[in-house]
């Protein structure tokens, strides 16, 4: 299960990732966050999560259509489009960001 959290790091690094990808890499952030993760593997879950903040601008221009209207909102990785034009706060100080 690890494994899902380094490959959901792999596609949030990506520099420019194909729209195929960027839906890949959201429902992979969904699938992680049905899990009851230690406090490690939170605090890299943490940090992915950091950098897909920063680079929601960039994932948000990659895709043709807005994917947040399918998904509940505390599944807020969804929300590209909000969090890239910053109307949408979250808080990943939280010990567990679902």
């Amino acid at each position: 299960m690890n494994e899902a959290i380094k490959q959901y790091g792999y596609y949030v690094q990506l520099i420019q990732p194909r729209p195929r990808q960027v839906i890949m890499m959201l429902r992979l952030r969904s699938f992680i966050a049905g899990i009851a993760w230690g406090e490690p593997q939170q605090k890299e879950l943490r940090n992915y999560d950091r950098l897909l903040l920063h680079n929601a601008r960039q994932l948000q221009q990659g895709l043709s259509c807005s994917l947040s209207k399918a998904y509940p909102a505390t599944h807020w990785w969804w929300q590209l489009g909000q969090l890239a034009d910053c109307s949408l706060y979250v808080d990943l100080s939280a010990p567990t960001a679902s």
